[in-house]
């Protein structure tokens, strides 16, 4: 499957910190974003695309200072409204969530800031589960912890007591959750106080308490960093993860019954290269989805590959690169992908080649090219294998 890309249009001139994104409307992405440049204050700003070409909304400030939690979470509430996470570093490093509101591509304005947990957090993310209803995945002063929230217009509802189910995680370049069903989620996340091994929880849901399954070991292998996962169906999650002790990227499909998780079997998705960083993935359709990252071997482009999956059993497409400078970095998430309508994904990445470090997006296409040569589609940003 090849992919068609566009232009790439940059969002933040200043320097990006970290930076997360998601689909709100068909054709439509908010990026959030810790602005370096800026005092690290925690920005958005809304796409809208046609075809392959973004135009951005106003920049939009949501707080002043985000920087100390080292990872931003976004995600989807409903059509033109969404929820972003973050430590809110000028109220000493609290957890708080903010509902964003958007008409075009201007974000009209946010409802009070939520306060979510009251000691320090590190690397929130958060995921939607259904309209209006959000889960949030954190480390809590050391204690790896979930809460859940509600949205009545612009006001946030939390979990009372926030459900604390591991020890230290996050470090080396954050967690990730998505979605299983209106009431199941699923967190990954390396665990740091053994050896950041990649480890993953399912949760159920029931009202805003959340209860967590049995913890899995994903990758027993020492010094595991940069992470992504995303749903596939109710009971399925592709995952995809670097081990930098191995050097070595992987990905896997994941089944979940109740909150039992089995995996599929691990495949090394840069087998020749080996290092890569800043991993995410996104479902395009029934039978495929997409995985983007920092190809350290290959000086660090941003390379995209299209997989397939049948049952808990994933295969690799060609690499595509979408960036050709160096991209992301040393810092937490700044390669983010999410799917913007049919066939369409939108990635959101840090140009680490400029001096600024500055936020870009791209928005591929995906579909069969009219010419076929020697095994390879010929599509516009080169080749890439089927």
């Amino acid at each position: 499957m090849a992919i068609n890309f566009g232009s790439a249009l940059e969002f933040e001139d200043g320097g990006v910190r970290f930076l997360d994104s998601c689909e709100i409307g068909a054709d439509k992405f908010v990026v959030a974003y810790c602005d370096d440049d800026d005092l690290q204050a925690g920005k958005c700003r809304v796409a809208t695309v046609s075809g392959t070409t973004i135009s951005w909304g106003a920049i939009n400030e949501f707080a002043s200072d985000i920087g100390i939690g080292g990872q931003v979470g976004v995600c989807k509430l409903d059509t033109d409204k969404f929820v972003v996470v973050y430590a809110d570093d000028a109220q000493a490093d609290d957890g708080y969530a903010r509902v964003g509101e958007v008409s075009g591509n201007t974000i009209t304005g946010y409802g009070a800031e939520k306060e979510f947990e009251t000691t320090n957090v590190l690397y929130p993310s958060c995921c939607q589960l259904g309209t209006d209803k959000f889960a949030i995945l954190y480390d809590n002063a050391g204690a790896g912890t979930v809460c859940i929230g509600t949205v009545s217009g612009t006001t946030i509802t939390t979990t009372a007591a926030p459900v604390a189910f591991e020890g230290l995680i996050g470090s080396n370049k954050g967690t990730s959750c998505c979605k299983l069903d209106t009431d199941k989620f699923f967190a990954l996340y390396m665990d740091n106080d053994d050896l950041s091994r990649m480890k993953a929880c399912a949760f159920t849901v029931s009202g805003t308490t959340p209860s967590p399954g049995a913890i899995k070991v994903i990758d027993a292998g020492a010094d595991c960093r940069s992470n992504g996962c995303d749903q596939l169906d109710t009971d399925k999650c592709a995952i995809a993860w670097y081990n930098d002790d191995l050097t070595t990227g992987y990905l896997e499909v994941c089944t979940v019954s109740g909150t039992t998780i089995t995996e599929g079997a691990a495949v090394d998705f840069n087998p020749t290269a080996g290092a890569t960083d800043h991993v995410d993935v996104a479902k395009i359709n029934a039978t495929s989805f997409a995985l983007v990252y920092e190809d350290i071997a290959n000086t660090q482009k941003g390379t995209v590959r299209i997989c397939t999956f049948s049952g808990d059993t994933a295969s690799l497409n060609g690499e595509e690169i979408f960036s050709d400078a160096v991209t992301g970095g040393a810092r937490a998430k700044m390669i983010d992908v999410c799917l913007i309508s049919a066939n369409k994904i939108a990635i959101a990445y840090v140009d680490d080649a400029d001096v600024n470090d500055i936020g870009e997006a791209i928005v591929g296409s995906l579909g069969r090219a009219a010419n076929r040569r020697a095994g390879w589609w010929v599509i516009k940003r080169g080749r890439v294998g089927i």
